[in-house]
Order: structure tokens, then sequence, then C-alpha cells
């Protein structure tokens, strides 16, 4: 299997409590089919994927699924500073957008 960022995360889905593309999809507020695509090679994931899968499953190494590479213990710390970064940025903007509305 040619190693990149979809054939991860479809790893990931299978190995994971969703299972399935759909089940994952529904849990991450995308439709199926784009993470076919990705799943596939087509597409690339967006940031807001990303994010989902940050928050979906806060114990994988986002490094390995990002890259495929194996962070070793100060990019693991780095990986878990840069999650709480990025959390703590999406709640802002969401925060942010609620606001304007």
């Amino acid at each position: 299997m040619n190693d990149f960022f979809g054939s991860r995360l479809k790893q990931l889905i299978k190995t994971s409590e969703y299972k399935t593309i759909n089940n994952f999809a529904e849990s991450a507020g995308v439709h199926a089919n784009s993470i076919s695509r990705i799943v596939s090679g087509q597409n690339n994931p967006s940031y807001d994927l990303i994010i989902s899968c940050i928050n979906l499953f806060p114990n994988t190494d986002m490094f390995w699924l990002l890259t495929g590479e194996s962070s070793e213990s100060k990019l693991a710390i780095e990986n878990k500073m840069l999650r709480k970064r990025i959390f703590s940025l999406e709640r802002k903007r969401e925060a942010a957008v609620k606001a304007l509305r």
C-alpha cells in the first residue's frame, strides 16, 4: 500500500471505534465522499478535517498521520503542544464566528 495521508487515515479509521469511512465522516461532520477521495489519494485533507482528526483521534500521533514518520520524544512533546495550541485557536475562532452572528 502506498504510504500517504489517505492510506494512514484509512488504517486509522479501520482500527478505531469508527471502523468505516461512513461512521468517521459522520463524526467528523463531512461527506463520506470527501473522505473516500482523500483515502484514495485524489484529494488532500482540509484544515477542518485535520482538526477533526486531532479531536476524534486524541491518542494518535498526528506527526505520523501527516508525514508517515514516527515522532521521537522531542517531536511528541512539540506535537502535544501544537495540538493544544491548535485546539485553543480553533475554540477562539469559533467564539469569534459566534460573536459576528
